[in-house]
């Protein structure tokens, strides 16, 4: 039996079995490599960013649908992502070698690796707010390592927290 799970919260309502406690918050925005053509631009729109090349989480993804569905909004024909990948290190490592545009947490321009090779998109309608949440069951006491496991993730939550802050 599951103990613990983390995730963001999609739907509004969740089971009485479990318990939900917020981790930590972000807000989601477009980033490109500093060498981008669309990089340091301030007039950018929904637009501009339908244009280009992306590389994004696979079709099933929150973040991916989020994406879609902002630039259909915004009356714009999105193209495929041009790469599709869940592997962060993988994507900020495409995007050093490549011009093309992601969506990743705000937070992430504290790391150096993501500092030194990336900027954000002002394109406010392309960025929003989301949670992470620690999820458990109502009913069951945690084992030790679960509770360790959540002492630990509280601790990596609230330095995201900090480093979000500081940006």
């Amino acid at each position: 039996q599951i103990e613990i799970a983390l995730g963001a919260q999609i739907e509004t309502s969740i089971s009485e079995e479990l318990r939900r406690e917020k981790l930590f918050g972000y807000k989601a925005i477009p980033m490109c490599s500093r060498d981008h053509p669309l990089a340091g631009r301030t007039d950018l729109t929904v637009s501009d960013l339908a244009r280009d090349d992306w590389i994004l989480p696979g079709r099933s993804d929150p973040m991916r649908q989020q994406v879609m569905g902002r630039l259909m909004r915004a009356d714009v024909t999105p193209q495929e992502p041009f790469i599709e990948t869940d592997s962060l290190s993988f994507m900020v490592r495409m995007m050093s070698l490549m011009p093309l545009i992601t969506l990743l947490p705000d937070s992430l321009l504290t790391v150096p690796t993501v500092r030194d090779t990336m900027v954000p998109l002002k394109v406010p309608e392309m960025s929003w707010e989301r949670t992470s949440w620690l999820y458990t069951r109502r009913a069951v006491k945690p084992s030790p390592l679960a509770k360790a496991m959540i002492k630990e993730l509280k601790k990596v939550a609230e330095d995201i927290d900090v480093r979000a802050s500081s940006y």
